[in-house]
């Protein structure tokens, strides 16, 4: 089974406390964040939190908004440590997905066809039924592969080789394997 990986290197800000600067000190402030802060209090009295959130949520690129995702989900200290950024996950894979010939979404908590219960699966849009595009058509595999999620603490690479990556396999042909940060693709 060919496997491949990327990583994504989380800015200090996101892996220590400490180490964050409130936003708009940084010397390094390449979308204009401080500029636009000082607007917001001198002339949007009302709200300027929402057109803030707004503006920057427009500037963010996908991996942009899935670290900040991780790093509020991660410091509510209330989320249970695999399951709670699968929504995060979800969102970058089906943003980054919507640039992809066929477009490809992916949806989280499978069935159980046979394999196990993948954490996610990779549809293509011709997979949806056109009048309720939530759901991928009924029996339908993921075309794309299923996702096998882990803990940040757990490495990737060993629950690739592992057992119930095997299983999916089988199944699936590709699986892509994370623990939020390292990304292994087992497949075809």
């Amino acid at each position: 089974m060919p496997v491949t990986s990327g990583t994504i290197t989380a800015p200090a800000s996101l892996r220590s406390e400490g180490d964050r600067l409130p936003i708009g000190i940084s010397d390094r402030d390449q979308i204009g964040i401080s500029d636009h802060l000082r607007r917001n209090q001198q002339s949007d009295k009302c709200c300027p939190s929402v057109s803030f959130a707004v503006t920057i949520a427009a500037a963010m690129t996908p991996l942009e908004t899935y670290l900040r995702e991780l790093r509020d989900i991660r410091s509510s200290g209330a989320a249970v440590e695999e399951t709670a950024s699968y929504s995060a996950l979800a969102n970058l894979l089906t943003e980054v997905g919507k640039q992809l010939k066929p477009k490809v979404r992916c949806i989280t908590g499978l069935q159980d066809l046979g394999a196990g219960f993948p954490d996610g699966g990779l549809f293509t849009e011709e997979q949806f039924d056109k009048k309720h595009t939530l759901k991928p058509l009924p029996g339908q595999l993921p075309s794309r592969g299923v996702i096998e999620v882990k803990p940040v603490k757990n490495d990737a690479w060993i629950t690739a080789e592992g057992e119930q990556v095997s299983r999916y396999w089988g199944k699936y042909r590709q699986v892509l394997v994370t623990n939020y940060r390292d990304f292994v693709l087992a497949g075809c």
